[in-house]
């Protein structure tokens, strides 16, 4: 999620999401960890039995700063590129060409894959990010 400066990951959220999440880390300042099922219906729809399953298990609890703290502005010399996962789940397509408009004029890679792309298709993101760099 890339928020404008001076706005946080939850302020790109819909209203709903964001007074739900504000509220939930009121109440849990050591974080916030999802459960099993959303973790693996969000995180690992692409991912083998094997790979959800070390997911669920390691995942930790999310920071409240991680979700609350605003960021600058992107520096204007920044090379930027987009890596567009057309499965994922946990942040929509929709939401992802939101957050490409923001980086003004990305080099966009789309990858047939879920979330942790870094997981599922992990040569294909490799070979990309070589390229790039």
């Amino acid at each position: 999620m890339i928020p404008p400066a001076g706005q946080s990951f939850i302020d790109t959220l819909g209203i709903a999401n964001r007074l739900i999440l504000r509220v939930l880390f009121a109440f849990n300042r050591g974080g916030l960890k999802p459960s099993p099922a959303m973790i693996r219906n969000e995180l690992c729809n692409d991912l083998s039995e094997e790979d959800a399953a070390t997911v669920v298990t390691r995942y930790a609890a999310e920071m409240p700063g991680l979700y609350l703290t605003p960021v600058g502005d992107l520096p204007s010399a920044l090379r930027c590129g987009y890596v567009k996962l057309l499965q994922d789940r946990s942040v929509l397509p929709a939401q992802q060409n939101r957050m490409i408009t923001r980086l003004g004029n990305p080099c966009v890679h789309e990858i047939d894959a879920g979330h942790l792309a870094m997981l599922s298709t992990p040569t294909l993101l490799a070979e990309l990010l070589q390229r790039e760099a």
